[in-house]
């Protein structure tokens, strides 16, 4: 899929694309660039999140699932829309629907068990997306995790966030540094591939050597 191409490419430099996030909510923070702009903003962050989050494992996975996670890093924000076609406020954490709640991605997850195959494994994304999308949002004044039993905001200090971000982009970074001239996707399919033939070799010997000592017993 040329979507997940182009995701992929923000494995290749993540300590730009971690920049990049820090430079999002610097601008947030001090100006006020208008609802649209403001969402646009944001919904990069989480989608660069969410691609620091899977890290070096996106060749492992299926691409239906990495799909689900790319959208589900943005698709829960759909909940602020009746707030603006209603003009209700939005101007702090206290405002953020009940819908950013752990209940959606615990139902996303227990609707992919009915399924099979891709739909299951997109299913299966969209959960994790969304508990991505989550992980930058308890840093950004808090989510109603815990709803509907409590409306009471679950938060943690930006620095927990910028932290795991970072600690996010250096584990990208020494992952494409160990194979500097193959896209991080052929990285890790070869790792996978050395690993495979690493076995089979070892396979082969023990084979070889029982034919050998089989030999030996004949004569």
């Amino acid at each position: 899929m040329q979507v997940l191409a182009h995701w992929d490419f923000l494995g290749k430099n993540p300590e730009y694309f971690a920049g990049v996030v820090f430079a999002i909510d610097q601008l947030l923070a001090t100006f006020s660039p208008g609802i649209v702009a403001s969402g646009l903003l944001d919904e990069s962050a989480h989608v660069i999140t969410a691609r620091l989050v899977i890290g070096p494992r996106l060749a492992f996975l299926d691409s239906s699932f990495a799909a689900g996670v790319l959208i589900g890093s943005v698709l829960i924000d759909v909940d602020h829309v009746p707030l603006l076609l209603l003009k209700l406020p939005m101007d702090s954490a206290e405002d953020r629907p009940v819908s950013h709640s752990l209940l959606v991605p615990i139902l996303v997850g227990a609707i992919s068990t009915t399924t099979r195959g891709r739909v299951q494994s997109a299913l299966l994304g969209v959960a994790t997306g969304t508990l991505c999308h989550f992980m930058r949002d308890l840093s950004c004044g808090g989510i109603p995790a815990y709803w509907p039993f409590t409306r009471r905001l679950i938060a943690v200090p930006y620095a927990v966030y910028a932290v795991s971000i970072l600690g996010l982009a250096t584990r990208m970074m020494i992952a494409n540094r160990r194979s500097p001239n193959l896209p991080s996707g052929e990285r890790s399919l070869n790792a996978c591939r050395a690993l495979t033939d690493q076995g089979v070799s070892a396979k082969g010997s023990i084979v070889l050597a029982g034919l050998e000592d089989a030999t030996q017993c004949t004569h």
